[in-house]
């Protein structure tokens, strides 16, 4: 997961036998190497486009959004992550009446202090833009439900990947009372 620490360590197990990759491919791997099997991933490009248009969408184009990764990603260490926050980027570069601050865990446990810090510091957001279900988003649920916000009326969340940390609750409470759109 992490490229940084862990590429010369892959490289040289590819050297004793062919390696597949899910979702990252160490750095400066030799991509002809015949041990090299390839990168296995959804496309994480899209999926932050998508999530990104469904946070313009709910806004109407216009509000403030507060984005929550994962700093691994956000560096570039975790290709995944960082397609997905260029998809986010690239989405709202074109919406100049959407205004953003963003925050990165330095690991997904620690998610609910950094998004409690974010929402304090910009009581303001419209809406959370959150990578992950389990547990970013989860402990995001969990904290604006705790700090009293109406889902819908106070603010909203736009999540990448579900589980049923995030399902369960879109499935038995609705929409209406519900913070996650996607």
């Amino acid at each position: 997961v992490d490229m940084a620490s862990s590429s010369e360590i892959l490289k040289k197990i590819m050297k004793k036998t062919k390696v597949g990759f899910i979702c990252s491919a160490p750095f400066d791997v030799d991509w002809e190497d015949e041990n090299f099997i390839g990168v296995s991933d959804a496309d994480n490009y899209l999926a932050g486009v998508y999530s990104a248009q469904a946070a313009v969408d709910i806004l109407g184009g216009k509000g403030k959004i507060g984005m929550i990764g994962w700093e691994n990603g956000h560096s570039g260490n975790f290709h995944t992550c960082w397609q997905r926050y260029q998809g986010w980027a690239d989405v709202l570069a074109e919406n100049p009446d959407i205004e953003t601050v963003e925050k990165w865990y330095d690991a997904p446990a620690n998610s609910k202090q950094v998004i409690s810090g974010l929402l304090a510091s910009n009581p303001d957001i419209d809406l959370l833009l959150i990578d992950f279900a389990n547990p970013p988003a989860d402990e995001a649920q969990a904290l604006l439900k705790e700090q009293g916000y109406t889902a819908w009326e106070d603010i909203a969340m736009v999540t990448i990947d579900t589980d049923a940390t995030i399902a369960i609750p879109m499935a038995k409470d609705g929409p209406d009372n519900n913070y996650v759109a996607a």
